[in-house]
């Protein structure tokens, strides 16, 4: 009776990680990040890339996001420097002028909603901002998430288009 029970449970647990292997290699991805709706995201190749599009990538190893990652704005993961994927949306390419102010971000001359910058975390501690205009590089990207408290391009500023992995359509979320 333990053997029989022992292999079923071995049977459910194949069974599971199958399920779970083909979930992921059929391009699904799951979002636990309160930046973009929480649910279940479907991952397509990387195309040209354009504003609107929601993106999926790896953070670039670098001062702010290691900064990010200890403060815990983003959490770890399996991409180099050993951050999570991350969801945003592009709002901003290469040629785009970016203004930032206490008031929020402009592109374009155009507002964005729900983009005023935090200047202090949860615990007062200094945000990394960047106040002003700029004209984001040709080979660029600003990005934003629809949580106006998440860690996107008001803290870290525009990031190359090569970090972009994959883009992201919304399967079921909530």
């Amino acid at each position: 009776m333990f053997a029989s029970l022992i292999r079923k449970l071995f049977i459910t647990i194949v069974t599971c990680c199958m399920g779970l292997s083909a979930f992921y290699l059929a391009g699904f991805r799951v979002n636990v990040s309160q930046s973009m709706p929480i649910g279940i995201w479907r991952i397509e190749p990387k195309r040209k890339l354009k504003r609107g599009d929601i993106v999926w990538f790896c953070p670039p190893d670098t001062e702010v996001f290691q900064l990010a990652k200890r403060r815990g704005y983003i959490p770890a993961g399996g991409c180099p420097g050993g951050y999570a994927h991350l969801l945003k949306h592009l709002v901003a390419v290469g040629g785009d002028k970016v203004t930032l102010n206490p008031k929020g971000l402009w592109v374009n001359g155009k507002a964005i909603q729900n983009s005023r910058p935090r200047t202090k975390d949860s615990f007062r501690r200094p945000m990394p901002l960047s106040l002003g205009s700029r004209v984001i590089p040709k080979h660029s990207i600003w990005l934003m998430a629809e949580h106006s408290n998440s860690f996107d391009s008001r803290y870290f500023e525009e990031i190359s288009k090569k970090v972009i992995s994959e883009t992201a359509q919304p399967v079921l979320t909530w």
